[in-house]
């Protein structure tokens, strides 16, 4: 019998370990009082506040006797950025391209300039010549890439894991460049570069890609015919997405946690258990109804007869489904960081975005897009920016006229290299 609850309690040990490897040890119950169950103690000790990642941390729901809660507002509009947006649209087609850089500086200057908070609004300061030099390099490294990996298929895992040993030195850079970009209250923001501590979760980034490389081409497990593929792709997965956590978890802290507003610091504190738990302990249902619409989806595709047509619908609920979880990933994932986020002592956030609400916002927008050849893009970019705003509160403990100006002078680098980082568009692990 003794070894009967001693195999069941071990099991139900492994159990837990699966749900989440990263987990601190359950806490202690505290003793109940006379009137209490020992049970309702159990659960209340097992408990935890941080269980759900997803909830505004207890010491924010309200604000404290000196912090006021000011309003973030978004005051563009729609008619006048659509204008905007085709004016530069038509610009980057007759150009080739070449426009694109000035049309990105001057659509993320116009919605800058309309989030006001405490009814003044961020200035935007890019260099378009950088983004384009770093986009034209980016180009040359691909086109490069490319021909090698069809020269020799067998560079392909090794140039993968190559690409990844200055990814800390650029990310850092790209960080640092999208910090400085932008101003508020005549106030510069900064970035301390700190490439060497996101090194090595980087380097485990690129060793586990090229691993799912080398086993999504049969360079894994290879010696056991199908199965032995089969084994190996899965194995490289299962490697994947136990490191993820780890590494989105350093890579976040790096980027907030060395940004600048004037000589305020940034601090932001996550654990690689909240980032486990937030990227696929919790949010299940979303993502199984997702699955469920495009399996739906795609059996009702099948009583197309036209093969084109079938495959058009095919690839179009599989684009707007992968929209609708990406934007409920980043919407979780932005209400993590803002609940957690402070800069110095004094600015604090509240985020109660709805991360469904925000997937099927996006399924909307990109039906939208689909069916006015992308015509309502504009529109969507500004409903989205407007709900957001109506979603945060930011907290200010003082006032604004006490944050000192001076911002640690940082070592400036080429306009190539700014360039490059900005067009190395890796989102912090996702």
């Amino acid at each position: 019998m003794c070894r009967g609850l001693l195999n069941r309690g071990t099991r139900a040990n492994r159990v837990a370990f699966w749900k989440n490897p990263f987990e601190a040890p359950p806490p202690i119950p505290r003793a109940p009082l006379p009137s209490e169950s020992a049970a309702l103690v159990l659960q209340e000790a097992e408990r935890a506040p941080e269980d759900d990642v997803d909830a505004v941390p207890e010491d924010r729901r309200q604000a404290h006797t000196r912090q006021r809660d000011l309003t973030l507002q978004f005051t563009g509009d729609t008619w006048e950025y659509f204008r905007l947006w085709t004016a530069t649209q038509a610009l980057i087609f007759l150009t080739l391209g070449l426009y694109a850089p000035w049309a990105r500086v001057r659509r993320t200057r116009y919605l800058a300039r309309h989030y006001r908070l405490d009814g003044v609004g961020f200035e935007y300061r890019a260099n378009p010549w950088a983004i384009l030099k770093g986009k034209l390099f980016v180009y040359a490294l691909l086109i490069v890439g490319v021909a090698l990996c069809i020269w020799s298929p067998l560079l392909i895992a090794p140039l993968v894991l190559i690409s990844f040993l200055p990814l800390a030195w650029l990310l850092t850079h790209s960080f640092r460049f999208r910090w400085q970009t932008f101003r508020y209250r005549n106030i510069p923001f900064g970035f301390i570069p700190d490439a060497m501590s996101i090194f090595w979760p980087t380097v485990l980034m690129g060793v586990t890609t090229a691993y799912v490389t080398m086993a999504s081409f049969g360079g894994v497990g290879a010696a056991g015919g199908s199965w032995g593929i089969f084994v190996g792709l899965m194995l490289s997965m299962l490697l994947a997405l136990l490191a993820w956590p780890y590494v989105t978890s350093k890579l976040l802290h790096h980027r907030f946690s060395n940004a600048l507003w004037g000589a305020s610091r940034f601090r932001l504190h996550c654990t690689v258990g909240e980032i486990f738990n937030m990227l696929f302990a919790s949010g299940k249902a979303f993502y199984f109804a997702i699955a469920t619409i495009f399996t739906f989806l795609n059996v009702l595709s099948l009583m197309i007869k036209n093969i084109d047509l079938r495959s058009l619908a095919q690839a179009t609920a599989y684009l707007l489904l992968t929209v609708a979880a990406v934007a409920y990933g980043r919407t979780r994932r932005l209400n993590y960081t803002l609940n957690r986020l402070q800069i110095g002592n004094e600015i604090a956030f509240v985020s109660t975005m709805e991360p469904r609400h925000a997937g099927w916002r996006a399924m909307r927008y990109g039906l939208a897009s689909v069916f006015t050849l992308g015509l309502a893009i504009p529109w969507a970019t500004i409903d989205f920016a407007r709900w957001r705003t109506e979603n945060l509160i930011v907290r200010l403990d003082g006032e604004w006229s006490s944050f000192p100006a001076f911002a640690p002078n940082a070592a400036t680098k080429g306009a190539i290299v700014d360039g490059l980082a900005e067009q190395f568009g890796i989102e912090v692990g996702w």
